[in-house]
């Protein structure tokens, strides 16, 4: 069976995207128990079934912040560059750079739901050094 979701559009006619309310309210359940282990992490049952109790509490919460804030669903059109574009005449990395960046839609998203952002990179992160001295031995490809 292929299920083919509707498409639903705003008031100027445009397709639109929303977030899926019962999403949001497990988002919101299990946050507090988000891992960043990169295995499987086995939640105790306990702890699963309190999730799934906390759900429908969630989704009511969720509905009340939504009329209180008076929005909607719909994902908000707020995405903001973060990170410059790639350049191809310019070094992927340098030497003082700081490949991690912060996610300003990550946080809105966060704010709405009122949840803290355990994904933020502190401001004073202390610069990383990438070797970027080129190993003699190295073969390059495009030589080849």
């Amino acid at each position: 069976m292929i299920e083919i979701p509707e498409a639903s559009s705003g008031i100027d006619g445009k397709a639109k995207l929303e977030y899926d309310l019962e999403w949001l309210a497990i988002i919101r359940a299990s946050h507090a128990v988000f891992s960043f282990s990169r295995s499987f992490v086995e939640l105790p049952s306990t702890t699963r079934e309190k999730i799934k109790q906390q759900i429908p509490h969630e989704k009511e919460w969720i509905k009340t912040r939504i009329s209180e804030l008076g929005r909607t669903l719909e994902i908000p059109q707020n995405f903001q560059r973060s990170v410059e574009p790639f350049n191809p005449t310019c070094p992927i990395f340098n030497e003082t750079g700081n490949p991690c960046h912060n996610n300003p839609q990550l946080q809105d998203f966060l704010d709405f739901l009122q949840l803290e952002n355990i994904f933020r990179i502190p401001e004073t992160q202390p610069s990383v050094t990438i070797n970027t001295t080129i190993n003699p031995d190295e073969i390059i490809l495009e030589d080849i």
